[in-house]
């Protein structure tokens, strides 16, 4: 899940540098174009850093829950899947838009999370 989370933001953050870095070119003035594009590479890098460190902070809030669930039953926590059969069905993890499930005239606040990351993103 974390992965998924992860993986959706970047796309949305690479997305945001590309239109960015696209609109830059069409500036005429050679300064002012390395400008925009010098302040692009350090939002990404920034969001990038930023998104590091939530996940991290989600990877560290789950080890304690996990090792808090340990000390309560008295044992280990048995995963009842690998990380190979997660990595698995993550490769088959697939985006949809409100346009599938026919909501692509209600706001946003009715999709459920994960949809709400790729509402407004016009490309899907």
């Amino acid at each position: 899940m974390m992965e998924s989370y992860r993986q959706m933001q970047v796309i949305m953050i690479e997305s945001d540098y590309d239109k960015r870095v696209q609109l830059a070119k069409s500036i005429t003035n050679p300064k002012e174009r390395d400008r925009v594009l010098l302040m692009a590479q350090q939002e990404h890098d920034m969001r990038i850093t930023k998104l590091q460190q939530t996940v991290k902070g989600f990877d560290s809030a789950y080890d304690t829950t996990s090792k808090d669930m340990q000390r309560r039953t008295g044992g280990e926590i048995v995963t009842k899947i690998t990380p190979q059969e997660a990595s698995e069905q993550l490769r088959h993890f697939r985006a949809f838009t409100p346009k599938e499930f026919r909501m692509e005239n209600q706001p946003s606040s009715l999709l459920p999370a994960g949809a709400r990351m790729l509402f407004d993103d016009k490309r899907y």
